[in-house]
């Protein structure tokens, strides 16, 4: 695992705001869920996190590497079972 930092990240379907300067530090090793009601976010969260869609504004880092232009496979953070993991570097 590494430390995730979402940085005044935001992201608009059209008209629709999915997210609003969301910033937030994930330390190493937490787990995490994200709650909300349909449309408050938490998948396009999970999608900009894994690189699936990326950020209108704002940055993306994982254990202090900015993941700006990075490919999901780059960013090495999916399995199978829908957990959101990153491989650290050994």
């Amino acid at each position: 695992m590494a430390e995730v930092n979402l940085t005044n990240v935001c992201k608009s379907y059209g008209a629709d705001v999915a997210l609003d300067d969301v910033t937030m530090t994930i330390p190493d090793g937490s787990f995490v869920v994200l709650l909300g009601p349909t449309g408050a976010g938490k998948t396009t969260t999970l999608r900009m996190v894994s690189g699936l869609d990326k950020p209108e504004n704002g940055r993306i880092s994982i254990g202090g590497r900015d993941m700006d232009g990075l490919t999901p496979a780059q960013r090495d953070v999916a399995r199978r079972d829908g957990c959101l993991v990153h491989a650290r570097e050994r």
